[in-house]
């Protein structure tokens, strides 16, 4: 379900449980985007957290041109050693 949706600045949604959110912002010449995965199961998290990863470096790749290897595999083991570390 969308809950937040005021383009191009900001955009939400209900996704499961979670709650998952875009906002644009200027800054200087560029724009910042900012990225929130709220409400995520601690279960779920190592996975999601290498999936989003995953994503933002397919978007770097496809905004810069220039491949990027696919490292879900080596990320979401990362985060499944670090995150408990954290929590």
């Amino acid at each position: 379900m969308i809950c937040t949706f005021d383009a191009p600045r900001a955009f939400a949604w209900v996704w499961g449980d979670s709650l998952v959110r875009w906002e644009i912002e200027r800054e200087g010449a560029g724009v910042r985007l900012r990225f929130a995965h709220i409400g995520m199961k601690p279960e779920l998290l190592a996975g999601l957290t290498a999936g989003w990863q995953r994503f933002l470096d397919q978007l770097e790749t496809h905004l810069d041109g220039v491949a990027r290897p696919d490292r879900f595999q080596e990320l979401e083991k990362r985060y499944a050693e670090e995150l408990p570390k954290r929590l």
